[in-house]
Formats: C-alpha cells, structure tokens, sequence
C-alpha cells in the first residue's frame, strides 16, 4: 500500500519561504510516498477546515507547516473527517504552541520533516485528547491546547495585521515587541467590559470577571505556562479571572510565565452569561471569533481522540 502524505500550509503566511526551503524541498526527494499539498486558500477558517476535510484519506499523515491557526484547522478537519489519520506540525508561526505540544516547536532545516516521517514508519504514535467547545449547545470547535474568552481573546485581534506578524517574526525582540502592543491595547481598553454577566458551572461571578481559560497544553501564548492535560482522557485546567486591574493583570501574567497559570481541573465547564449586551470574543489557538449574541458556552473532553507524532 503506498504511503500518503498531506501536507498542509499557507503560500501567503510570512514564513513562507523558510517552508519552501526547510519542508518543500526536503519532499522532493521523499522515496516510498505520494505526496499531497493543501494549500490555505485566502477564505474563512470554517470552510478551509470543510474542503481540507473532504480529501484527507484513511491511513494520511498529515503534517502542518505553520502557525496555531493553520495547525488548528488542519487538525479540526482531521476529526472531522471521521477517517483514521495521523496527525502533525512544525511550528512555522509566531507562537507556535501546537507544536509545542507536540515537541516540533525546535525543528528546523528539514530535520523536522524527516523527524516526523521517521516516527510515523516505525509507527511511533501517541494520542491526544483534545477539548471540544459547543456555542448554545452546537458544535463550535475542537481545541488542542485552550479556549480564552473575553478579555485576552480580544487582545489577540492586535496581531492579526500583516505588518505586526511580520515584526513579530524577529526572534527576542518580537517577543518584546509583542509585550508592547498588548501593553498599549491594554491601556488603550481600561474600564471596558469583555464578558457580561456570567455564571461558571451554575455559580455567578462578579460583574469585574474579564477572561474565562479552558487550558489543554503546555504553553498558552506562547508565554504562559499550562500542562500535559492533553495526554489526560478526561480533565483539563480551567479559571474565570478578573484582570481588568493593572495589578491583577500583572499578577497573573507574572505567575502564568514564571510558574504556572493558576487553574483548576474540571472534567467539564459550563458557562451562561445572564445578559447579551456585550460582544464576545472567543479564540482557540490563534483564531478568533466575536460573537453579538451568546447564551452557553461548553467545554469537555472531546469524544475523538487525535493520533499524533510526537518528537
């Protein structure tokens, strides 16, 4: 049976030339395999993840070179296509927590390709559990590594210009530059309100509640630091915060980077916001979505189960 690899990437992302080089090439002379691209087409997330999932195959690895939006659209198609598929990425964006999670975040230079393709040959598998996150009892979306809404998910919409993903893509000083622009947007949005009011799992919280986090991986932003909840069948890390506070914020993010983020496990989360006069923003791994009108939110441990190579 011949072997088939997907490969899944963005012709128009800023690291695009790194992929041609470091992940294109090396295919080329890939020996034993037929090998497929998709390429992201400059259109909405949900309906790249519909076509993607229409030609994925039974007995596919697909791999993703890319940021946490692409790799999270590869990987919502994988489990929706219902077909037996091995997944990977090779983190080619800004924050690259996917891959993180995945041990590839490093792998550069072809070394990661050929480091993938060799596991998945000697059938060195592991697999994860990802969340699954119903908006008002629907299906919304499959989460690798966390959900964020409200305040923090709103920010991320800074990032989002081609010029600033161009400016963060210069290694440390990225970092900085990133720290800056999340330190003027935030000053920028004092006193305004992210979240109405809501009750986490039947208990209302203050008015002050800004964010809600459902963690499922080792790094969230990059920066802040969560767990192997992946490897977990049934529980992830969750929290509702107040961080509108200039202290409360630098308190949290302080802990987040140096420790750990200061959540609680939960086998299930449900939110209800108890009035709709506030637009929310939610984001799964670099994608957002603002939402006018919003009732429930659920989070649990999706009943598929993601096979991955992991480095």
């Amino acid at each position: 049976m011949v072997k088939r690899l997907l490969l899944v990437y963005n012709p128009r992302s800023s690291h695009h030339e790194a992929i041609k080089r470091e992940v294109l090439a090396p295919l080329r002379d890939l020996k034993g395999w037929m090998v497929g691209k998709y390429m992201v087409k400059a259109q909405d997330w949900q309906r790249n993840k519909a076509n993607l999932a229409q030609i994925i195959s039974d007995g596919d690895l697909v791999i993703v070179a890319g940021g946490d939006g692409t790799a999270a659209m590869a990987a919502n198609a994988v489990l929706t296509s219902g077909k037996d598929v091995t997944f990977s990425a090779l983190g080619y964006g800004n924050f690259n927590d996917v891959a993180e999670m995945l041990g590839t975040a490093d792998l550069r230079k072809g070394d990661g390709i050929r480091a993938i393709i060799g596991k998945f040959e000697q059938q060195e598998f592991k697999t994860i559990y990802p969340l699954e996150v119903k908006i008002d009892h629907a299906h919304w979306r499959y989460a690798l590594c966390y959900l964020t809404v409200g305040m923090m998910a709103a920010a991320t919409t800074v990032f989002e210009t081609p010029e600033t993903r161009r400016k963060l893509m210069t290694g440390k000083k990225g970092v900085v530059f990133s720290v800056l622009l999340l330190a003027g947007w935030y000053f920028r949005n004092l006193g305004r309100r992210f979240l109405p009011l809501m009750q986490l799992n039947r208990q209302e919280l203050s008015r002050k509640t800004s964010d809600y986090f459902a963690v499922n991986s080792p790094r969230v932003a990059k920066m802040m630091r969560g767990g192997n909840w992946c490897e977990n069948e049934r529980e992830f890390a969750s929290a509702a915060g107040r961080l509108g506070g200039l202290f409360g914020l630098l308190r949290f993010m302080l802990r987040s980077m140096t420790k750990e983020m200061p959540l609680n496990s939960t086998d299930s989360d449900y939110v209800e916001f108890l009035d709709d006069r506030v637009k929310v923003v939610l984001q799964t791994e670099g994608e957002s979505e603002t939402f006018e009108k919003l009732q429930k939110i659920e989070v649990k441990k999706a009943q598929k189960t993601l096979r991955i190579v992991r480095i």
